[in-house]
C-alpha cells in the first residue's frame, strides 16, 4: 500500500473533527502525534546507544523502525485499553444505553488514539512488509476514531474495542524477544501467555458489542434495525454503517489473528522454529 492512502486518510481525519469546529480536539491529535513522533526519534537513539551501533546496524530496516516503535505501541495499549475498560466496566458508563452517551473519558481514548493511529501509519509506510489486514484495522481505528469525535454516537463501540488494544503489548514483548534473545527458553512461553491474552481480550470483543446492542432492542431485530438506520434513529446513518462494518470485520480479525497467534504457540511448545512477530 502506498504512501498516498494514510496520508489522505490522516488529513481526512483532521478535517473532520475540524469542521465540526472543535479547535481543541484538532490540537489534542496532532499534539498527541506529534508527542508519538518526537518519541520514536529519541528511543530511536537510545536504542543506538543501548546496543552499540554494530549491533543496532546489523538489525534490518524494518527491526530498526519497530525498536522504538514497539515501545510506543505498547504504551498507546495500556493507556488506551485500560482507559476503555475503566469506563465501560468500571464507571458503567454506558449501563442502559450503548447508543446515546460520550463520556469525557470516551473523548480522550478517541484523541490518544487518533493520534497515535496517524503516527503509526507512517512507520508502517516506512518499514513496509505488514500484512492487509494490519492496514485495514488502521485505517479502520483512524476513521473511526476521527469520526465518533465528530458524531460521538454510537461511542461504546469503538470504545469497546480499544479495550483488546492491550494484545499488542503482549505481542511486542514476544517480538522483543525474538529479535533480541531468538534463543531464549522463555520465548515458548511467551508465545503461550500472547496466545491466551488475545483468548482473552478479543475473541469475545465482537459478540460481546453485538449482544449489548441487542439487550437495548429488547433483542427484536426490527427494533435493532430500527434503532441503528430506522428515520426516528438518534444515529446518522453512515456512523451507524461504518459501525456496524467496524464490528463485523475487525471482530473477524480478532478470530483470525487469535487463531493465527495460537498455531504458532504451539509451533514453537512442540521446537517448530518459527518466524518473528509482526503486529497484532
Amino acid at each position: 500500500m502506498s504512501m498516498s492512502k494514510p496520508i489522505a486518510d490522516a488529513v481526512a481525519s483532521a478535517a473532520s473533527v475540524a469542521a465540526g469546529g472543535d479547535g481543541g480536539t484538532t490540537r489534542t491529535v496532532l499534539l498527541n502525534l506529534a508527542a508519538y513522533a518526537a518519541a520514536h526519534v529519541v528511543l530511536d537513539r537510545v536504542w543506538q546507544m543501548g546496543l552499540g551501533q554494530a549491533k543496532y546496524r546489523a538489525l534490518s530496516r524494518r527491526d530498526r523502525i519497530y525498536l522504538a516503535e514497539k515501545i510506543l505501541s505498547s504504551a498507546n495499549a495500556l493507556v488506551t485499553s485500560g482507559l476503555a475498560f475503566k469506563a465501560i466496566f468500571l464507571d458503567k458508563a454506558y449501563d442502559g444505553d450503548v447508543l446515546n452517551p460520550y463520556p469525557d473519558l470516551a473523548h480522550t481514548v478517541f484523541a490518544s488514539m487518533c493520534g497515535y493511529t496517524i503516527y503509526d501509519l507512517f512507520t508502517m509506510w516506512a518499514q513496509g512488509g505488514d500484512h492487509w489486514s494490519m492496514w485495514i484495522h488502521h485505517i479502520m481505528s483512524l476513521y473511526g476514531t476521527s469520526l465518533i469525535m465528530y458524531f460521538r454516537k454510537p461511542s461504546f463501540f469503538p470504545l469497546l474495542f480499544a479495550v483488546s488494544e492491550i494484545t499488542a503489548l503482549a505481542n511486542n514483548v514476544v517480538w522483543y524477544a525474538q529479535t533480541l534473545r531468538p534463543t531464549s527458553s522463555w520465548l515458548p512461553s511467551l508465545m503461550a501467555a500472547r496466545a491466551v491474552t488475545f483468548t482473552v481480550a478479543r475473541v469475545w470483543i465482537a459478540p460481546y458489542a453485538l449482544a449489548r446492542a441487542l439487550a437495548q432492542a429488547q433483542y427484536d431485530p426490527a427494533m435493532l434495525w430500527a434503532q441503528w438506520f430506522g428515520t426516528s434513529s438518534s444515529l446518522t446513518k453512515i456512523a451507524a454503517f461504518l459501525t456496524a462494518l467496524n464490528v463485523f470485520t475487525i471482530g473477524w480479525f480478532n478470530v483470525g489473528w487469535t487463531t493465527a497467534v495460537w498455531k504458532l504457540a504451539v509451533r514453537a511448545i512442540r521446537g517448530v522454529p518459527l518466524r518473528k512477530a509482526k503486529r497484532a
